[in-house]
């Protein structure tokens, strides 16, 4: 499942990279710092427009260091490439 996952991803990172740089803004977390970022709006758009998923949009967004929206309270704990990690991770509750 993983290596599928990977393969669409590789397809939309070619296809849909510039689509996505053309949709990110320039926004500010509370501190005055600047980041590119991807608003969910933006981000449901594009995957409903070429039938793609939002976690495949978001992924290649994390990849172009664009930080989509809703992982800009992340940003502090974690580093792109370590959201891309956890974003592709899978996890199991057992016992709850």
């Amino acid at each position: 499942m993983c290596s599928l996952q990977w393969g669409v991803a590789k397809v939309i990172s070619q296809k849909w990279a510039d689509k996505i740089d053309s949709l990110c803004e320039e926004k500010h977390f509370p501190d005055g710092r600047r980041y590119r970022g991807l608003s969910i709006e933006a981000a449901r758009a594009l995957a409903d427009q070429h039938n793609i998923r939002l976690y495949d949009v978001e992924l290649e967004a994390l990849r172009q260091k664009i930080l989509p929206e809703r992982y800009a309270r992340n940003c502090r704990s974690f580093r792109f490439s370590d959201q891309v990690r956890l974003l592709l991770s899978s996890a199991a509750v057992v016992g709850a």
